[in-house]
């Protein structure tokens, strides 16, 4: 099975963790909305959120610039996200989550942050749930994402929820997360 269909699995088998019903699109919406994201995430049958999960896949080559190849190549994983989500979700009308499955060594929540906002982090990200504030211009104008979901290569997970987005607050009460535990970058 394609390491990315792997990623899928483990994200959906995730998202029930979490109580939720991670369904996929079906042949007819697929041809519908061209690219979609892989899931449409209900609970209990109401649509809560679109999900797509991209790999982080290893880099081959260990070089001076490997690290800014990584947030590179975490960037470009966003910028052909937002194409998926404004497939299905053009309006906005629910939020969008966007899974990244890390199976880079060396990449950390913080090489997410640092992809986003261009910025190097000084010291590593300790909390698994962070509030943070992500510009809209920070996707290309491709329209944000207002979750992300980082999983480590231990298979461990963090979230880095956008503060400014719409949809915080429904995101916290969905995901059963305390408000006191989130922490600002």
């Amino acid at each position: 099975m394609p390491q990315s269909l792997l990623d899928e699995k483990f994200v959906a088998d995730l998202l029930i963790a979490y109580g939720l019903q991670p369904v996929r699109f079906s042949t007819d919406e697929m041809i519908l909305y061209g690219k979609t994201p892989d899931f449409k995430v209900l609970s209990p049958n109401n649509l809560q959120f679109y999900c797509e999960v991209k790999s982080i896949m290893e880099d081959e080559v260990y070089d001076n610039d490997h690290v800014v190849k990584v947030h590179r190549r975490i960037f470009h994983k966003i910028q052909e996200a937002s194409a998926q989500f404004r497939s299905v979700n053009f309006q906005s009308a629910v939020p969008n989550v966007l899974a990244l499955v890390n199976h880079e060594p060396f990449a950390t929540l913080g090489d997410l942050v640092w992809a986003l906002e261009d910025i190097q982090p000084l010291n590593p990200l300790p909390n698994p749930i962070y509030g943070h504030h992500l510009a809209n211009r920070l996707l290309g104008g491709h329209g944000p994402v207002d979750l992300f979901i980082w999983v480590n290569r231990d298979s461990t997970h963090q979230l880095l929820l956008a503060a400014d987005s719409p949809y915080y607050s429904c995101l916290v009460g969905l995901l059963g997360l305390n408000q006191d535990k989130i922490e600002a970058l």
